[in-house]
């Protein structure tokens, strides 16, 4: 749609809106505590599953 789904390497989900002109992040949500999260997320319907070395975690977005 209109809007990105990132994983941080900070281990946070962020929703943003692609802009040339800026960064515009519209959320933000922490997951992991750890560094070097440099895993990609995979996306199956509505879930979002992220993990790094040690941890993985499946979250259920908002569809509309």
């Amino acid at each position: 749609g209109e809007h990105l789904v990132v994983f941080t390497e900070g281990g946070e989900v962020a929703l943003v809106r692609p802009n040339p002109e800026e960064f515009e992040e519209l959320a933000l949500l922490p997951v992991f505590d750890r560094d070097k999260n440099w895993n990609p997320p995979g996306l199956a319907g509505d879930i979002l599953v992220v993990r790094n070395h040690f941890d993985m975690a499946a979250l259920r977005l908002p569809v509309e």
